[in-house]
């Protein structure tokens, strides 16, 4: 029996858009091999979870505002792989024009904070729905950042341990690694 290779939809949005109406706006990100096979894994183990935005101007042309990196990792599975690709949900954005769209773009990518350390491991390790080494770097490179506090500044005895301890609390579980015997 033939494995399948339709790739599911888990979301919904107010249209649907097939790969091919889809126009790119940028191209200014890398995007390796690696990158590919960690969205692979994803959506092969999640699905499709998060609808395309685009803006479609008034020749009916519809532009990426975000999903190019989906789109071209679902093109390239359709292409080498041979996955189906169903229509995909979608959201419209509304733009004036295409430079505002454009705008949209940086605006939808642009980092609005900064990920804090602490917070993010206790969101890793919430009792009962604790996040594994394995299911980040699936999805992203966050799972790269460390809890050793090396900007703190030098502590002496006691305050040392303290410190080291409370790190390990945050994120033994999240990577297996006991700062204390270091």
């Amino acid at each position: 029996m033939e494995e399948n290779k339709t790739i599911r939809i888990e979301c919904e949005g107010s249209t649907t858009v097939t790969l091919d109406e889809l126009k790119e706006l940028h191209h200014y990100k890398e995007r390796t091999r690696e990158h590919y096979e960690k969205f692979k894994a994803s959506v092969l183990r999640l699905g499709f979870k998060f609808p395309i935005f685009f803006w479609e101007d008034m020749e009916g042309t519809k532009w990426i505002v975000d999903a190019h990196g989906r789109k071209q990792f679902l093109m390239e599975m359709r292409a080498s792989e041979g996955y189906n690709i169903p229509p995909l949900p979608a959201v419209r954005i509304f733009a004036k024009d295409k430079k505002e769209a454009k705008e949209a773009v940086l605006a939808q990518e642009s980092v609005f904070g900064k990920i804090l350390e602490e917070p993010l491991y206790e969101f890793i390790n919430e009792e009962g729905f604790e996040l594994d080494e394995s299911d980040l770097s699936t999805f992203t490179e966050i799972y790269e950042l460390d809890m050793e506090f090396n900007n703190e500044p030098a502590k002496t005895g006691d305050e040392e341990q303290q410190s080291k301890e409370k790190a390990c609390q945050l994120c033994t579980a999240y990577h297996s690694r006991n700062h204390t015997n270091e």
